[in-house]
């Protein structure tokens, strides 16, 4: 059975990607904020056996810690860092220093945090590693919006890349994936449906190699200029 760590699981392109792969049959852990205040999350927990729900506020390093000693040396599949917040995404003004260090922690640190606590479960399981990146993590598509958070994706995009190289000698594979301008929360506006979006990255995912390891994707699987 495919085991499936998703982060950020209680809503949107997170809550897709843990309805798909349950009802395909993995081990979800299904990782958000307030596990209380989930209902569609825990709904799906109540009618899919294979899927769970754990208390996982990525920012805190306790919760990280806690939700590791759950899986309590298990093998790992595949982990979907998909928490994120937008901060000031479509603001065309700075963001306060409280906004920027809210982004980067929760956008970028908080990945690579999940990955290191995690690494010997994927080194047992395939050893996918998925980040939720987004095409504004791409300089040369900056518009002077959103400058926090497209700093944190291009900041997430360059540590994620720094790990690839770092484990490289492992069987981990690191991908930076932006899963287009999705119906969300943050993106009331999308184009893409969550299904869609998800469905596409997943089976990009499956078809993953080491040699796709570093690389940032769109959803389409097509490179995306740094």
């Amino acid at each position: 059975m495919t085991s499936v760590l998703v982060t950020g699981a209680n809503k949107g392109i997170g809550f897709e990607f843990a309805r798909q792969y349950a009802l395909d049959g993995a081990r979800v852990y299904a990782g958000c904020r307030d596990p209380a205040r989930a209902e569609a999350l825990n709904a799906l927990a109540a009618a899919k056996e294979n899927l769970t729900v754990h208390k996982l506020d990525v920012t805190i390093e306790r919760d990280i810690a806690a939700l590791a000693d759950v899986l309590n040396g298990a093998s790992l599949d595949i982990l979907v860092n998909n928490a994120g917040i937008g901060g000031d995404l479509h603001i065309y003004e700075p963001a306060t220093s409280e906004t920027f260090e809210d982004v980067l922690r929760t956008n970028t640190i908080a990945p690579v945090r999940m990955a290191l606590a995690l690494r010997t479960n994927l080194e047992k399981g395939d050893g996918k590693i998925v980040n939720i990146s987004s095409g504004r993590g791409s300089h040369a598509r900056h518009r002077g919006d959103g400058i926090a958070y497209c700093a944190s994706k291009a900041a997430l995009n360059s540590a994620m890349y720094g790990l690839s190289v770092l484990w490289k000698d492992t069987k981990l594979i690191i991908v930076m994936l932006a899963p287009g301008v999705v119906i969300t929360d943050m993106n009331p506006t999308g184009r893409l449906t969550p299904e869609f979006s998800v469905g596409a990255m997943r089976d990009l995912i499956s078809r993953l190699t080491t040699s796709d390891n570093g690389r940032y994707m769109s959803y389409e699987g097509k490179d995306i200029l740094w």
